[in-house]
């Protein structure tokens, strides 16, 4: 739950006159980093914020919104109260934005999770509507929220806009890497709570506190940190859509049977580094030359990635290699 500030010279010593000027270049906080020795490389890091909204029928709605800054990835959603506990614990932030006028509310949910996300009370300004609807507008630079499907939400709205804002302030205004936002409808995936996820050791052994002899860490075989990351959401998010469930079926029964073609895949694979965490960190201007290095040889390994897949005659697999694109004037 702590926070840290980062501070650094803002001048040439060469140049200065006297003291050399010193300041806070980014707070670093439990939802909000990007450095690789906080990070753990198959879990994503979300910070989210919750805002609610008083009904006529006395149902509360929450409007939530969650963000991993070091991928790019950010969603955002509205939902009967009454779900929000067994939403949480699929998404288990490790920081939670809140308003203080609803935290009398939200904290009696909050506190009885199975995990301790840290807490951020921010002023109701921050946490409403229309602030949070002119944020999104300028960060994306568009004239209407139509694209991405959110023009009618409320509550929503006001989650997504405090987590641009927090960001925004903590990072010095850097957050190139959100470049989209996506709904993320509960409706879509079979609900589970602590009690299942702790019962069928999804993620988490009941014989300890780690991760050995769960089920995530017999089924994860994955090469890459991506990989990994989106596994553990499938595993912990099991879909409801039938067509949904055959696409990814389809996919892995023709990876299973292909035979040489799966291994060669794998070690294409192993090449890769973590794409998104290496964007993320180029987006800041925190890359160095170690990871300019990695993001360049593992785009050089898409087109023969993109080339097996193809191969594979699989619509499931082809659809996948459509939307790996070759970058190569970029190399």
């Amino acid at each position: 739950g702590h926070r840290v500030a980062v501070c650094e010279q803002l001048e040439d010593p060469k140049q200065a006159k006297g003291i050399v000027k010193r300041g806070v270049v980014e707070v670093v906080t439990p939802g909000v980093a990007l450095y690789d020795k906080l990070l753990d490389s198959k879990v994503n890091n979300y910070i989210s914020a919750l805002s609610l909204k008083r009904t006529k029928d006395n149902i509360p709605r929450v409007g939530l919104a969650y963000s991993d800054i070091s991928t790019g990835e950010f969603f955002v959603s509205e939902f009967p109260v009454n779900q929000l506990n067994e939403i949480m614990e699929t998404i288990a932030p490790a920081e939670v934005i809140i308003s203080k006028d609803d935290q009398k509310d939200l904290l009696t949910d909050l506190n009885v999770l199975s995990f301790e996300p840290s807490i951020t009370k921010l002023e109701p300004w921050v946490v409403d509507e229309e602030f949070g609807k002119e944020g999104l507008l300028g960060h994306f630079k568009t004239k209407s929220l139509k694209g991405f499907g959110i023009e009618n939400f409320t509550c929503g709205l006001a989650a997504a806009g405090a987590i641009l804002h927090y960001v925004k302030e903590t990072q010095q205004g850097q957050l190139e890497q959100i470049t989209g936002l996506s709904i993320y409808d509960p409706s879509e995936f079979m609900p589970l709570d602590f009690a299942t996820r702790r019962n069928l050791e999804i993620t988490y052994s009941m014989s300890g506190d780690g991760k050995e002899g769960s089920l995530i860490s017999i089924l994860d075989k994955t090469c890459t940190p991506m990989g990994g990351r989106l596994f553990k959401r499938w595993v912990t998010m099991p879909l409801r859509n039938l067509d949904k469930i055959q696409f990814r079926l389809h996919a892995v029964s023709d990876l299973f049977d292909s035979g040489d073609k799966r291994l060669v895949l794998r070690e294409f694979l192993q090449a890769i580094g973590d794409l998104e965490r290496l964007i993320s960190k180029i987006c800041n201007a925190r890359a160095n030359p170690k990871d300019v290095v990695s993001l360049r040889r593992s785009l050089e390994i898409i087109p023969q990635i993109k080339e097996i897949l193809e191969s594979m005659g699989n619509s499931s697999l082809n659809l996948i290699a459509e939307k790996l694109h070759v970058l190569g004037d970029l190399i």
